[in-house]
């Protein structure tokens, strides 16, 4: 998940009512999932103490945490508040520390002037009402100033927190805006809506019941990688939608498809001057997962050659450049990216290794440190190359049988795909308006299927191409 944290602390004498903000962004859509991590949690009688959580908008807002606990002294715990908890918090047993429960509003229902919130009526979890965090933050932005109200309402006992943090899933319609220059966007799926996103090496935004994708490179050639998940494609009900805009010549900007497979794989693109080429292509992707206490080191090892020592905290880009440097990656042309979540590594093979089914790297762990390699999927030979002009390019390296590219340009919208036969070198082209195959112009509506050395015009736009 996505983390957002306020280290200040928060001291909560006998019968107060402090409170602190935390600032969220760069998150885009909308809140799937939300919980709230409170660290350093002290009090010697955790029975006292009610929590607030209140959005960015002033007005969504629950009590998640009210009179729980018992009377039993507590030092310095964690506790993680979620929906997904085990259990919710408990009324008169003692809270365990490093556990997830769920949120519970014990005793009375709290008004907002007992936080000295200017809140009027409140949403209550169990046992005073049946609010979540789900019903009461799903589907909002979540950028903004949140705001965390503490309370203690009975005299004789206090206590404090070192800091609290929010941790985010988005979804709904997902829009990235990238930078006026070059951008990277890497997604890693999951599943058809779900999986995290990373854009220009920064942190990984993770994803849940997304119903569409858009991502607005703005100026600059931009990239953008989907690795798709085992067995199918990342897919949101809405569609896919990237708008490249303006460039700053060859490559140009482009979409690679990595791994996962299903039946037909849709992707709309609007209009631009430039060219490219459509390649079927597998990259080789790997995944380095570390284990262990967070100390120590590790190597990894590929065809004989081992990286220097790196840091059980590496970093994407330290992982990124120890592979680079290995005499079996760059030293042959090659090139990897590294895309890190939590402890994890998604490794890609570019450069010369972009369709060479390239053998599983070893990883050796010292200090405590443990490595598992696993292989997501094999790289192999490109099948298939459509060059063209017109679109910005696109990389195919998923194993969907069809791809359909749709050339949106209002009324004047054509569709181009495999015809749907194994094997038979044979695409299909149906147009609404303006379209000539071989400078012959097609009926509108009507599939004309077209063979290797097919010349394509779309106005003043043409395209070759080559099937192999």
């Amino acid at each position: 998940m996505t983390v957002f944290t306020n280290s200040s602390g928060i001291s909560i004498p006998d019968f107060s009512t402090p409170s602190q903000t935390l600032s969220v962004s760069g998150l885009a859509g909308q809140i799937t999932h939300v919980s709230v991590i409170i660290s350093g949690l002290t009090h010697s009688r955790p029975d006292d103490l009610d929590f607030l959580l209140v959005a960015p908008d002033g007005t969504h807002n629950l009590v998640f945490w009210s009179d729980a606990g018992g009377s039993g002294s507590i030092l310095n715990v964690d506790i993680t508040v979620a929906d997904a908890g085990a259990s919710p918090l408990p009324d008169s047993t003692a809270i365990v520390d490093d556990s997830t429960y769920q949120p519970a509003d014990y005793d009375f229902a709290e008004a907002g002037a007992m936080f000295g919130s200017p809140l009027g009526a409140l949403n209550h979890a169990t046992t005073n009402g049946t609010a979540t965090f789900a019903s009461a933050f799903n589907t909002i932005d979540p950028n903004g100033i949140w705001t965390l109200y503490a309370a203690d309402d009975t005299g004789g006992a206090a206590g404090g927190l070192s800091s609290w943090s929010l941790d985010f899933a988005v979804g709904g319609a997902v829009v990235v805006d990238g930078t006026a220059g070059a951008d990277t966007l890497v997604i890693n799926a999951t599943g058809p809506d779900s999986g995290s996103y990373v854009l220009n090496g920064g942190s990984a935004i993770d994803l849940v019941g997304v119903t569409s994708f858009t991502f607005n490179g703005g100026d600059g050639n931009d990239s953008v990688t989907i690795n798709n998940p085992a067995g199918g494609l990342f897919g949101p009900a809405g569609g896919i939608f990237i708008n490249g805009g303006a460039q700053t010549g060859p490559p140009g900007d482009s979409l690679t498809l990595a791994g996962g497979s299903a039946g037909q794989a849709t992707f709309s693109f609007g209009p631009t001057p430039d060219a490219g080429t459509i390649a079927s292509a597998d990259h080789e992707i790997q995944r380095l997962a570390l284990g262990g206490a967070g100390s120590g080191s590790f190597s990894l090892t590929l065809n004989g050659a081992t990286t220097a020592q790196l840091p059980a905290a590496a970093t994407a880009a330290q992982v990124q450049a120890a592979l680079n440097a290995l005499s079996s990656i760059g030293g042959v042309g090659g090139s990897v990216v590294a895309v890190q979540s939590g402890t994890t590594f998604t490794v890609t093979f570019g450069g010369t290794l972009v369709a060479t089914d390239v053998p599983q790297m070893t990883g050796t762990g010292t200090g405590g440190t443990t490595v598992a390699v696993t292989t997501l999927n094999d790289g192999s030979a490109a099948a298939q190359s459509i060059t063209y002009t017109g679109l910005d390019p696109l990389a195919n390296s998923g194993s969907a049988t069809d791809i359909v590219f749709n050339l949106t340009a209002g009324a004047d919208q054509a569709v181009l795909e495999d015809n749907g036969a194994a094997a038979d070198n044979t695409s299909r082209l149906r147009s609404n308006n303006g379209t000539f195959v071989d400078e012959t112009r097609i009926a509108p509506g009507t599939w004309t299927a077209l063979g290797p050395g097919s010349q394509l015009r779309f106005g003043p736009v043409g395209f070759s191409i080559r099937l192999d």
